[in-house]
Order: C-alpha cells, then sequence, then structure tokens
C-alpha cells in the first residue's frame, strides 16, 4: 500500500501524519483541494479509512468537506468542528482511495490531519506504509 500526498509543508509530510504522537500533523502547502491517494499492488478489500482532526488545537485548518472516492463512487462527509479519528466507509474491494478536501472551517486554506488508518476489515486496522510523497 501507498499514500501520496497532493502538498506538504517541510516539516510536516507522510511521516508526521503517520506519526501516533498527537502534536504532529500533515500540512498541506498549497490551495484547496487538498487530497490523500492511497493505492494498492492490487485491488483489496477496505472496510474504511479513518482520519484524525484536531478542531480544538487547529480550528481554520480544520477540513469541514471531504470528498471519498473509490471504484465509480464517491460521497461527501461534511465535518462539524470534529475531535479524534473520523471514520469514512468504504466497504469495498478497490485498489485506490482518494480522499479530498474540499472546505476548511472558516475558509481555511490549508489543512491538519492528525493521522491516518486504514481499516481492511472491521476490527484490523493495516499500517504498513510505503513512504511515498508527490
Amino acid at each position: 500500500m501507498y499514500l501520496y500526498l497532493s502538498s506538504f509543508k517541510k516539516g510536516y509530510d507522510l511521516k508526521e501524519l503517520l506519526s501516533e504522537d498527537d502534536n504532529e500533523y500533515w500540512s498541506t502547502d498549497s490551495v484547496l483541494p487538498h487530497g490523500i491517494t492511497i493505492t494498492f499492488n492490487s485491488k483489496e478489500y477496505v472496510y474504511s479509512v479513518e482520519l484524525k482532526f484536531s478542531y480544538e488545537k487547529d480550528e481554520s485548518y480544520t477540513p469541514h468537506k471531504i470528498e471519498v472516492s473509490y471504484n465509480n463512487s464517491s460521497y461527501i462527509e461534511i465535518l462539524n468542528q470534529p475531535e479524534g479519528y473520523v471514520e469514512f466507509k468504504i466497504d469495498a474491494i478497490t485498489d485506490k482511495i482518494q480522499i479530498a478536501i474540499l472546505l476548511n472551517h472558516t475558509d481555511g486554506k490549508d489543512s491538519h490531519i492528525h493521522g491516518i488508518k486504514v481499516k481492511k476489515s472491521e476490527d484490523k486496522f493495516f499500517r504498513n506504509y510505503s513512504n511515498k510523497i508527490f
């Protein structure tokens, strides 16, 4: 499995997104939309993707509107001041998942995400990522 980030600020990239330290996070460095692309070498069952947010710490850097796309499906989630992990249900066999941050709280431009987990079954997280950034 590989993770690709649409942009990042120096020192706030994939390493920080994968860190379990609550004080570390991925910070984007571009105009909206921002994105995370998850790819697999072959099609695999994915139950969900979870992203960790902290509106309390990040305020306008916190995503508010997110689009999740896989196979020929997509849906939009509206987040209201999220704290902790938020689950985005996939429940499909796929080789690619795209997550797009379309809007931040109070019209912020860059985004912060404090963690990511990919659940390949209802009860197990998959954390064996390759460090690919573009």
